[in-house]
C-alpha cells in the first residue's frame, strides 16, 4: 500500500516539482560550486549545515551536474522518511495504522503542492538540509522510542549518531530532536538511575565529530561562521515573514482560527466515537443472528461524510491549525499518567518522547501549523502524531475500559484520516494540472506555469543558451536556477539577494565589494516580490549600492516581457586609458 501510494504520486507529479526562480537555484548550484573546487561557505554561502552541499556534491561527482541528481535524491529521501514514519507509528499502532500514517506523509507532505512555487515538498525542496535533516530526526526518534521498549544499547547509539547528522542539518530541526533526547534523559535518568549516566556518556561521545566539523569551519573563518552563514537573520531573525509564518503577526485572527480548527476536528472525532459506540450497542442488544452490515454502511459513511465536510470547510490551511494544543493535551495527559502509574512508565516513556518531538517540531509556526509551505518538513513528526491520537489515544479515551469499543472508534478514527488526506491530495491536484510548461536543457528538466510569466521563463533560458559557456551570469535579486539550466556559470557563490541577505560582511559595502571583485559579464534583474519581508523592491528601498554599481557598469542589452520583465546586463567595456 505504501509503495503503490509512492508510485502513484510520482507519476501523476512526474518532473512538476521545483521552482526556476525562487530558491532551488542555490539547491542546484552549491554542489556544482563544490565540484569546481570552491569552499564551502568562505567562497560559497550557505545558511545551514554542510551535510546537505557534502551530500549533493558527492550525487553530482559520482553521477553527472543535472537536476535530475536532485530529483534522484529527493525520490530517495521521501521513500526512505515514508518507510521510517512507518516504522515508528507501528510502535504504536498496528500495521493499518501505521500504513495509513507512512500514506498520509505521501499524499499530505512529501509530493504536495499547495502554491504555485513547486520548492515546498521532499522532492526538490528549497533547500535539501529540510529534507535530510528531517529523515535523520525521525529516524533518531524512532531507534530512540525502540530503545525504550528492549533497552538495547545498539538502538541507543544509532540514535545518537543519527542526532549527530541532524546537528549538520537545520536549526530547528536539531532543536525538536534534541528536545525529544532530554525528555528521554530525563526520564532515564528518572527510571534507570546509575544506568541512565551511561547514555550521557554517548551524547558526550556524539559531540566529539560535531565540534570536529564545526570547529575546522570556525577555525578557516573565525566568527564570520556565525554572523554570516549558520545563524544569520535568514533562520533565526524576528522579521516580517517569520512572525507571520508563526502566527504572532495577527494573534487575534490566529487565534480565531485556530478555534475553528478545533472545533472542526472535535466535531469529526466526536462522531467517529460516536459511531463506534454505536455500533458497540447495536452488537450488543441484537441476537447474534443479526447483521450489522447495513447499519457499519450507514455509520461509514456518516463519518466519511461529516468528516469530509469538515476537512473541507477548513482547507488545508487550517485542518491542522488546531494540532499544537491537541499535542499538548496528550502530552499533559500522558506525564500525569507517568507520575501518578508506576507501572505505566516503560510504555509511557515511547508516548512521551514522540509527543515531545511532534510538539517541538511545530515551534516556528504555533499558531499557524499547517501542511503548506515550511510544513512540508515541519509537520512531519506531528503528523505521526496526530495519527496515534486518532488511531490510538482516541479510542482508548472514549472506550471507558471497554476494550471491545477501541476497534469501532479505530475504524470510524479511520475514514476521518482518509477524509482528510483526501481533501489535502485534492486542493494539491488543482494546483499541479495548471503547469503545462516544461524547460528542457542538458542540465535537466523542470515545469512550470502556464501563462505570460512561464513564457518569459522559458524565453529567458533559451536567450540565456544563447550566450557563450563560459559566460559568467549572476541573477539578481534571485534565480541561480536560470543560469544553471542555461548551463553558465556563476561566479559570486552568491544565491540570493534578499533584504535577509545583507548582513554581516555581507552588508551593503561587502556585497558591492565581492560583486566587483567577481565582475561577472551578465547580470539579470528578475521581477522577485520581497513584499511579504516588508520591502517594496531590490534596489527601491534596499540593496541600492549594490543596484547603483550595476547600473554604473553595465548596460541593458535584452529585455523579456512586457510589465513583469526579466532584462539581460552586458559589462560595459573599460574606458581607454
Amino acid at each position: 500500500m505504501i509503495a503503490g501510494a509512492f508510485v502513484h504520486c510520482a507519476a501523476t507529479t512526474w518532473l512538476k516539482w521545483g521552482e526556476l526562480i525562487i530558491d532551488c537555484g542555490a539547491v542546484l548550484d552549491i554542489p556544482k560550486q563544490l565540484v569546481a573546487g570552491k569552499a564551502l561557505y568562505g567562497e560559497v554561502r550557505h545558511y545551514f549545515g554542510p551535510l546537505e552541499p557534502w551530500i549533493n556534491a558527492g550525487l553530482y561527482a559520482l553521477f553527472e551536474v543535472s537536476s535530475q541528481v536532485i530529483v534522484g535524491a529527493g525520490l530517495t529521501t521521501a521513500a526512505l522518511t515514508a518507510w521510517v514514519v512507518y516504522r515508528l507509528t507501528r510502535l504504536f499502532l498496528s500495521r493499518p495504522g501505521a500504513a495509513l500514517s507512512a500514506i498520509a506523509f505521501i499524499y499530505v507532505l512529501a509530493f504536495a503542492r499547495y502554491h504555485l512555487n513547486g520548492s515546498f515538498n521532499f522532492i526538490f525542496p528549497y533547500t535539501c538540509s529540510a529534507t535530510y535533516g528531517t529523515l535523520a530526526a525521525v529516524s533518531s526518534v524512532y531507534f530512540l522510542v525502540r530503545h525504550t521498549r528492549k533497552w538495547r544499547s545498539g538502538d541507543f547509539l544509532l540514535s545518537c549518531l543519527l542526532l549527530a547528522l541532524t546537528a549538520l542539518t537545520k536549526p530547528e530541526i536539531l532543536f525538536a530532536a534534541g528536545l525529544a533526547h532530554v525528555a528521554f534523559l530525563g526520564m532515564a535518568l528518572h527510571q534507570a538511575g546509575r544506568r541512565g549516566l551511561a547514555h550521557l556518556a554517548a551524547y558526550a561521545l556524539m559531540l566529539v565529530p560535531l565540534v570536529g566539523i564545526y570547529g575546522y569551519f570556525y577555525w578557516r573563518l573565525g566568527p564570520a561562521l556565525i554572523h554570516d552563514y549558520l545563524f544569520t537573520s535568514t533562520h533565526a531573525g524576528v522579521t516580517k515573514y517569520s512572525l507571520e509564518r508563526a502566527g504572532l503577526a495577527d494573534v487575534q485572527r490566529s487565534l480565531k482560527e485556530l478555534g475553528r480548527s478545533l472545533g472542526g476536528l472535535l466535531l469529526a472525532a466526536g462522531v467517529s466515537a460516536g459511531a463506534g459506540w454505536a455500533l458497540h450497542t447495536y452488537r450488543r442488544a441484537m441476537p447474534a443472528a443479526a447483521g450489522a452490515a447495513p447499519l457499519l454502511a450507514a455509520l461509514a459513511l456518516s463519518v466519511l461524510l461529516v468528516s469530509g465536510a469538515v476537512a473541507y470547510w477548513l482547507d488545508t490551511e487550517l485542518t491542522f491549525r488546531a494540532l499544537p494544543l491537541l499535542l499538548a493535551t496528550a502530552l499533559a495527559a500522558m506525564l500525569i499518567l507517568y507520575g501518578r502509574r508506576r507501572a505505566l512508565r516503560p510504555e509511557l516513556s515511547g508516548h512521551v518522547v514522540l509527543f515531545v518531538f511532534a510538539l517541538a517540531s511545530l515551534a516556528r509556526m504555533p499558531l499557524r501549523a499547517s501542511a503548506e509551505l515550511y510544513g512540508f518538513y515541519q509537520l512531519v513528526p506531528g503528523l505521526a502524531a496526530f495519527v496515534v491520537i486518532c488511531l490510538g489515544c482516541l479510542p482508548v479515551a472514549v472506550s471507558f475500559g471497554r476494550p471491545q469499543v477501541r476497534p469501532n472508534v479505530r475504524g470510524f478514527a479511520s475514514i476521518l484520516l482518509v477524509a482528510i488526506l483526501a481533501v489535502h491530495a485534492y486542493r494539491s491536484w488543482q494546483v499541479y494540472r495548471q503547469i503545462t510548461r516544461v524547460i528542457s536543457t542538458p542540465r535537466g528538466t523542470m515545469t512550470i506555469l502556464g501563462g505570460p510569466y512561464g513564457a518569459v521563463l522559458a524565453e529567458a533560458v533559451e536567450y540565456l543558451r544563447t550566450l557563450p559557456r563560459e559566460s559568467e551570469v549572476v541573477v539578481v535579486p534571485e534565480g541561480a536556477g536560470l543560469t544553471f539550466f542555461a548551463g553558465l556559470t556563476n561566479p559570486l557563490g552568491i544565491y540570493t539577494f534578499l533584504p535577509v541577505d545583507f548582513v554581516g560582511s555581507y552588508d551593503d559595502e561587502g556585497m558591492v565589494r565581492r560583486f566587483a571583485a567577481a565582475d561577472p559579464e551578465y547580470v539579470v534583474f528578475v521581477p522577485r516580490d520581497v513584499r511579504e519581508e516588508g520591502y517594496k523592491g531590490f534596489g527601491i528601498d534596499y540593496a541600492l549600492p549594490l543596484a547603483r554599481h550595476i547600473l554604473s557598469c553595465y548596460e541593458q542589452v535584452y529585455k523579456i516581457g512586457g510589465r513583469a520583465s526579466i532584462r539581460v546586463f552586458h559589462r560595459r567595456p573599460a574606458p581607454p586609458p
